[in-house]
């Protein structure tokens, strides 16, 4: 189900997701929520995917994680990567473009995302958004 709500203020914000909780508890619902900000109201798409790479996009994914590997042996060494699935991670912390998106169990969290890059900018934001994943037990049945 989709729906959108438009927030002027935190504490709407705030109201808003606890009423969801509430409501998804009283339903029998027990999962936490997901949250992402975005500071533009766009699609979800990761961040290489946004990339206009010259060649193949998983042929260039490939070179730029590996070249990450290569070039930053000592702050990747500190965290004991065991596949490329933990470079990956990494890399999307450090800001390599990855197939990943960031997603915080924190609403507060996303609403730094959406609104930390433009706090100091002149002009009010129009079309930020939060995104809310509110899954259900149900998904994670067989």
């Amino acid at each position: 189900m989709y729906e959108e709500i438009k927030i002027a203020t935190v504490e709407e914000y705030l109201r808003a997701i606890k009423a969801h909780k509430q409501l998804s508890i009283s339903q029998g619902n027990y999962e936490d929520f997901l949250f992402r900000g975005q500071r533009n109201d766009l699609p979800l798409i990761p961040k290489i995917a946004r990339l206009k790479p010259r060649g193949d996009l998983f042929a260039t994914e490939r070179i730029m994680l590996e070249e990450f590997k290569r070039s930053n042996p000592l702050l990747i060494e500190v965290h004991r990567p065991m596949d490329d699935w933990d470079y990956l991670t990494l890399g999307q912390h450090f800001g390599l473009p990855t197939r990943f998106l960031d997603w915080s169990n924190n609403a507060l969290t996303a609403l730094w995302f959406v609104t930390a890059t433009g706090f100091l900018d002149a002009e009010p934001l129009h079309d930020a958004v939060v995104w809310v994943l509110m899954a259900e037990t149900k998904d994670f049945e067989e």
